[in-house]
């Protein structure tokens, strides 16, 4: 994985290697950092008995990520465990404590939007904005799962759009060849965490596949849309 870290920042949060920055270094990275730390919780407070209080301090979560009540915790606690992140994900901070992983922050609303209403990753996305329940979700093995699927859809979503360019996005979205064989390698990577978890390949893929078909479709509905604005402008 250190070849990742061979990368300079242009080239990986550059105008060409947009998608590197927002979809693996960003959104995939946040996805794997939930799925980590629900599975930590799990481990650790629901089958080692550990209690919720010493589990947070343990990461240093604190409830204070954007407001009072929302809880986030450093990147680097996750390190610790033996995870390994691009050093690029820290460069804009001086240190790397100061980079938290917000949990069930509302920005990932963004991947979320077009999850159908009958499906896991709907249920799931029911967990951003209880960020403030975040004690009361750890000790229970319910809220949990939810949890690990919530970071697999993010996954999903970031995996799905690293590799589709959208139209209109050639000329700003494309990726150097060589960027795109590093992102391929992290994405075998941090799918090998899942899988060591418990995760088959067939269900990361099926994750993958849903948030491209999730997305197919809000771009055929965004494009008939288009088309009743189009003839606004020519019916008097």
């Amino acid at each position: 994985m250190q070849t990742a870290n061979a990368l300079t920042l242009e080239e990986t949060s550059g105008v060409s290697s947009f998608k590197f920055g927002q979809d693996i270094l960003r959104y995939g990275i946040g996805a794997v950092a939930h799925f980590v730390f629900m599975k930590l919780a799990e481990e650790q407070i629901v089958k080692g008995g550990m209690s919720v209080d010493s589990f947070l301090g343990k990461y240093e979560v604190t409830d204070e990520f954007w407001f009072e009540g929302e809880y986030g915790f450093p990147l680097a606690r996750l390190e610790d465990e033996g995870l390994f992140i691009p050093w690029q994900v820290y460069a804009p901070l001086e240190r790397k404590s100061d980079l938290e992983i917000g949990l069930f922050e509302g920005d990932y609303m963004n991947c979320f939007f077009y999850a159908k209403g009958d499906s896991i990753e709907f249920i799931a996305r029911g967990l951003i904005g209880r960020n403030h329940d975040l004690p009361e979700l750890l000790s229970s093995p319910v809220y949990l799962k939810y949890g690990v699927q919530f970071a697999l859809y993010l996954w999903g979503v970031s995996v799905s759009n690293f590799r589709t360019i959208s139209p209109g996005e050639e000329e700003t979205k494309s990726l150097p060849l060589h960027v795109t064989r590093i992102g391929e390698d992290l994405i075998s990577y941090y799918e090998s965490i899942f899988r060591v978890n418990g995760i088959s390949g067939d269900e990361i893929g099926g994750f993958v596949t849903r948030a491209a078909g999730n997305m197919d479709r809000h771009v055929k509905e965004h494009e008939e849309l288009g088309k009743y604005r189009d003839m606004d402008k020519v019916i008097p």
